[in-house]
């Protein structure tokens, strides 16, 4: 009865200590902190007598971390790290990488077990892109010179060997790396490793060398002692100027934007970038980066301070006359003007006076000390009809060291540079002493040497030709531009158009192109004649409003080989050939505005393009085998004994003696039989 009574007292218990926790959770509930409850009852938990009983485990969530207790005891949260999958040393772990939707098909996921075989049978292309690693390590044959190491060789084809056996089987994986728990540790990581920021640099501490090193910006000031940086504006996001790029120091650039005016009469006087005198006049420049805060005066001294413009070591920028002007063609001449006038922007039916280039020749010494700086202007005139306009101009900086003299630019030392402009001249012949020598004519514009056609800001044909696009060696290009004609036109001047086109197409007639980026014009030898294609042919109507046979596109191609060291290759061009397009018809299309009454002055544009293409024709070294080695039968003096005597000297009569009384048996033999 005891006994029976105890199981009794004991279950009692038990179903105490099961709706305690639960009298806590309620009260957990309905606290200020809005938590909710989560009751589990899935476990089974012991008591300290051995017996089993329900586990109840109570979760709170509040707006802090969330806080598990078991049994009403507290539990701390997961560390870092703690709990982690386990990623295998060795092992690749994206088995499935497309699989991103989970109990659904991914699209073209080959490997997606969700995907069923008549979901892959609608797939184009299975885009599993896990690799398998391959123990085979394999190298092209012409970087392998000797092998003497006994290793296996698995030969896959002529041109590769692939090594079988891999004892290093980590170099195919990544370490597995530790989590970061502390801020010191993830400061360690990004300092090692490197990090990024797009948080704008503080300008306010920045540091002024003693002197310029190449690519640092050259610092001016300006009549208000304001420091600003000399500018080269170029092209950003579109063809648009960017004013706030700067000049770099020892870095010769060339750049070209447009402008973009919406009313030209009230902006032609107004607009800064329009006058030459923003770009050299009201500042000067600094002949080095420290200079400016060594040298300028405390604030407190008003009269100094104010008077340190006129220091004399601050460089002013000098205008090279003449200051030139540039008509509707492209032509330039000298405006005329008296020596340092350079007049601002004025508008009478045309915005005159308009800047169109400017070029900066700035000097220095080997300390890296700016020494002078001069200007170099273009001055043109615009104008509109409509007030809007879009026009181009052009900004060049080149630097020259004081003590250098008949400097030239090459192109490479011997072999040509990728990026670097061909060098392209004419022969030219003189007579010096009754002797006539012949020599290659250089342009001193290295833009200038070999050009392809260029569109102005409105897309028609630049005609100025020192406003082509350059040919760089290795660098394939196509570009283009519009040729505007009328109905009439097309019908009745096809040969004037042809003529238009191929002078945008060519340019500047050059005859010969350099083999080497150093090629010394006195030495016609290393330098080869362009082959030009004959255009077969004449332009010809015989449709009212079309042009039959016109070549409005050209090709040039440059073949090119390597030489020299196959660690240290130099490249030389072997020839170079202008490809004209076959003959082609422009027709005026009757499309739109085109087709209504009185439209035949209505223009319509045809392009014309010019590409470059560069084909290699470098050869890799063939390499040169021995004969293969004579075999030789040799056999020992007594190899034949006893039936020979074993002297060297009478071997080879012994052997014949042999074989005759061999043949002599068998021969008597025959005859017995």
């Amino acid at each position: 009865m005891a006994a029976r009574c105890g199981k009794e007292y004991l279950f009692l218990v038990v179903k105490v200590a099961v709706f305690l926790p639960l009298s806590l959770a309620q009260v957990t509930t309905d606290s200020a902190f809005n938590a909710s409850t989560q009751i589990l009852t899935d476990s089974p938990g012991t008591s300290t007598d051995g017996l089993t009983s329900p586990g109840v485990v109570v979760t709170t969530e509040s707006g802090g971390d969330a806080v598990t207790t078991a049994a009403g005891t507290a539990a701390a949260p997961p560390g870092p790290g703690e709990g982690a999958t386990d990623i295998p040393v060795n092992t690749d772990i994206g088995s499935c990488i497309c699989d991103l939707t989970e109990n659904a098909c991914d699209v073209n996921c080959c490997c997606d077990e969700d995907c069923t075989a008549e979901d892959r049978s609608s797939f184009t292309v299975c885009s599993d892109t896990s690799k398998v690693v391959d123990e085979q390590v394999c190298f092209r044959s012409t970087v392998i010179y000797t092998e003497n190491a006994p290793e296996t060789v698995n030969t896959s084809s002529s041109s590769f060997f692939c090594i079988v056996i891999d004892n290093n089987e980590g170099r195919n994986y990544y370490t597995v790396p530790d989590p970061v728990e502390t801020v010191e540790e993830f400061v360690n990581l990004a300092n090692m490793y490197g990090s990024s920021s797009f948080a704008i640099p503080d300008d306010t501490n920045a540091t002024y060398g003693d002197f310029y090193k190449v690519g640092d910006s050259m610092y001016t000031l300006y009549q208000s002692l304001a420091l600003g940086t000399l500018g080269l504006p170029r092209t950003s996001y579109s063809s648009l100027c960017d004013d706030s790029n700067p000049a770099s120091f020892l870095l010769d650039q060339q750049t070209s934007c447009d402008r973009q005016l919406a009313d030209l009469e009230t902006e032609c006087e107004t607009t800064p970038y329009l006058s030459a005198l923003t770009f050299f006049d009201g500042f000067k420049l600094a002949p080095t980066p420290r200079y400016l805060i060594d040298a300028l005066p405390a604030l407190n001294d008003t009269g100094e301070y104010y008077s340190f413009y006129a220091n004399q070591s601050l460089i002013e920028f000098a205008v090279q006359e003449p200051v030139l002007c540039q008509d509707e063609t492209g032509q330039q001449t000298s405006c005329g003007l008296d020596p340092g006038v350079v007049p601002a922007p004025s508008y009478d039916t045309q915005c005159g006076n308009v800047l169109l280039q400017v070029a900066y020749t700035i000097t220095h010494n080997s300390s890296g000390a700016i020494e002078a700086v001069n200007v170099q202007l273009v001055l043109g005139n615009i104008t509109s009809t409509t007030g809007y306009l879009r026009f181009g101009q052009k900004y060049t900086v080149a630097f020259f060291k004081a003590d250098e003299v008949d400097t030239f630019s090459r192109s490479g030392n011997p072999g040509y540079i990728p990026g670097m402009p061909i060098l392209a001249g004419n022969l030219v012949s003189q007579l010096v002493d009754g002797e006539t020598r012949f020599s290659i004519e250089l342009s001193s514009d290295r833009n200038n040497w070999l050009t392809v056609v260029k569109s102005t800001a409105d897309g028609t044909c630049e005609t100025n030709p020192d406003s082509r696009i350059p040919v760089n060696f290795g660098e394939d290009l196509r570009t283009g531009c519009m040729v505007s004609v009328t109905f009439s036109d097309t019908a009745d001047r096809c040969q004037i158009i042809q003529d238009a086109a191929l002078n945008a197409l060519n340019g500047v007639t050059r005859e010969y192109v350099a083999t080497f980026g150093n090629s010394d014009v006195e030495n016609v030898g290393d330098w080869v004649p362009i082959l030009y294609e004959q255009i077969t042919g004449s332009p010809s109507s015989s449709v009212e409003g079309t042009c039959n046979n016109m070549v409005v596109a050209l090709h040039i191609e440059v073949i090119y080989a390597n030489v020299g060291s196959l660690v240290n290759p130099q490249a030389k061009i072997l020839g170079v050939r202008y490809n004209y397009a076959e003959g082609k018809t422009l027709s005026y299309t009757c499309a739109g505005a085109y087709c209504q009454t009185g439209s035949g002055s209505v223009l319509q544009n045809f392009e014309i393009t010019s590409s470059v293409a560069f084909i290699d024709a470098s050869t890799l070294p063939t390499p040169i085998l021995a004969e293969d080695p004579g075999f030789e039968d040799k056999l020992p003096n007594d190899f034949f004994y006893p039936f020979t005597i074993g002297r060297s000297s009478v071997l080879e009569l012994d052997i014949r003696l042999l074989w005759a009384g061999v043949l002599g048996y068998l021969v008597l033999k025959t005859e017995v039989a």
